[in-house]
């Protein structure tokens, strides 16, 4: 391992920096996929870009189901590379590769089989359900794909390199860009397919970049090794390390979208452009929230390696540090939407009401990811060092407090209760939940 990837030593505030970095052209990428959707979709009028704002929660499960995957498997590599154990990490990465497909399948089947009804339950009218199956039917079929690429970029994560897995996510969000308005509006002759050919554009792109980040994963970091399979009880055992982070992490991860349903369902009891509005707001929140994203995906790692090599003042500095950071975004994420909401929801929408409500969600909520970007930070220190148990224990009480805090302000004030409740929620669970950390989780680690 070289000493740019050991993240055991050198400064720590010089890996957050690196680390973070490299995952944030990664989420950029990841996020010019929905951001590109959306825009070319909203070009089709103010019902598809409804269907698409209802495909947001289910959509949003299936990927957040990936990345616990991802999850599991950058803190077992982490782990494997901070105890120098390189063979059980390669292990563990090709097992994990096999484990992924088969899951990814079954995520698909099962999402096919549940897809009508769920979407009838959120509140979807019989004229938007067209729309929707034109779109979910053809991006199914990528979720296996997907989770091949990412959980490979993991591993590589995982072993303390950010470049590479942001150059492959860099490639997916090209790939889509250029597929975009080739397929939805049948540009330089190819056919016309619209909400269809938003979804076929993507599982191509996540196919082209699955290969290149297998190919990194084998041949620049050897992580990808047949042989090492072999021997059956060592790689029960690797299967094991990574599902033993994989299984509390997916239930925590399936509550955020569980929530997003639930949400979405409250506010599309207040009409199509609440609806419209909510989802826009929401993928503008996914682009701009790319620091915290990014300081939660150099955490894991910086956790995990730290922590297997025994060195525990850094897992505490790694968290102190990018806990400053976390604050310094949120205030300057907060007056940028002060600012300038309008103007960005404008991109999205010329409907006069979507545009007004999903301000005032801008305006209110953004100040709060002061609270969400500090719980996530504990969460990933937690998946990092193998206790995902614990994140789901403290997810799980953020996300009740937000559904219940934003359910009351609902009823109390319609769309500003709504988003008044979400808001109060971030900032209260957020609060709660670093007390927490720092007695029952950071202070074994002082003493």
């Amino acid at each position: 391992m070289t000493s740019r990837r050991n993240l055991t030593e050198g400064s720590v505030g010089g890996h957050i920096w690196r680390l973070s970095a490299a995952m944030g052209w990664g989420i950029v990428a990841m996020n010019a996929v929905q951001f590109t959707d959306m825009w070319f979709i909203s070009r089709l009028g103010h019902d598809a870009l409804a269907a698409i704002s209802f495909t947001l929660p289910v959509t949003t499960l299936l990927f957040f189901m990936v990345l616990a995957m991802s999850s599991g498997m950058t803190s077992a590599i982490a782990r494997a590379s901070g105890m120098q154990r390189i063979e059980h990490a390669a292990r563990t990465v090709t097992v994990g590769l096999i484990g992924s497909f088969i899951i990814g399948c079954l995520m698909m089947v099962g999402a096919y089989l549940l897809h009508e009804p769920v979407f009838i339950a959120m509140g979807a009218t019989p004229e938007l359900m067209p729309l929707i199956d034109n779109y979910m039917l053809t991006w199914l079929f990528g979720i296996p794909f997907m989770a091949i690429c990412i959980v490979a970029n993991s591993g590589t994560r995982g072993m303390g390199e950010g470049a590479l897995p942001s150059y492959v996510m860099l490639l997916l969000a090209a790939v889509n860009f250029v597929l975009d308005p080739l397929l939805i509006f049948g540009l330089f002759g190819f056919p016309r397919m619209e909400m269809t050919g938003a979804a076929l554009a993507t599982v191509i792109s996540y196919i082209v970049a699955m290969i290149a980040a297998v190919y990194i994963a084998s041949h620049r970091m050897h992580l990808i090794r047949l042989k090492t399979l072999r021997n059956i009880h060592k790689t029960k055992k690797a299967l094991k390390t990574w599902l033993h982070v994989v299984a509390p992490v997916s239930i925590a991860y399936a509550i955020e979208p569980f929530a997003a349903g639930v949400l979405t369902a409250c506010v599309a009891r207040m009409g199509l452009d609440a609806v419209a509005a909510f989802g826009v707001a929401t993928r503008i929140e996914g682009v701009a929230l790319i620091m915290l994203m990014a300081l939660w995906g150099a955490v894991t790692p910086l956790a995990g390696q730290n922590w297997g090599a025994r060195k525990y003042d850094r897992v505490i500095l790694t968290i102190e540090l990018s806990t400053i950071a976390n604050g310094i975004f949120c205030a300057i994420f907060a007056v940028a939407m002060w600012m300038f909401g309008r103007e960005v929801v404008s991109i999205f929408s010329q409907a006069p009401l979507t545009i007004e409500l999903a301000v005032i969600y801008l305006a209110v909520v953004p100040i709060s990811y002061v609270g969400f970007g500090a719980s996530g930070l504990i969460g990933s220190a937690l998946n990092g060092t193998g206790r995902g148990h614990l994140y789901l224990g403290a997810n799980l009480f953020r996300v009740v407090s937000l559904v219940g805090m934003a359910l009351v302000g609902t009823t109390l004030a319609g769309f500003i209760g709504f988003s008044l409740g979400i808001g109060a929620a971030n900032l209260l669970a957020g609060a709660l939940i670093v007390l927490w950390a720092r007695r029952v989780f950071l202070a074994p680690m002082r003493v």
